[in-house]
């Protein structure tokens, strides 16, 4: 039963760590694209002046 137990909790366990670990990559790439669009917009109005 004990093991059992502990089987489940590592299983739910590793799941939880790879939704978080997807989730925060993705959320990395978003603000690495907001970023790079923000910096693309300054230029442009650098070039514009």
């Amino acid at each position: 039963m004990t093991t059992e137990i502990h089987i489940c909790t590592a299983r739910i366990m590793t799941a939880l760590t790879s939704a978080a670990s997807s989730i925060v990559k993705r959320l990395y790439q978003h603000i690495l694209t907001v970023m790079l669009l923000v910096r693309e917009r300054e230029t442009e109005r650098e070039r514009e002046r």
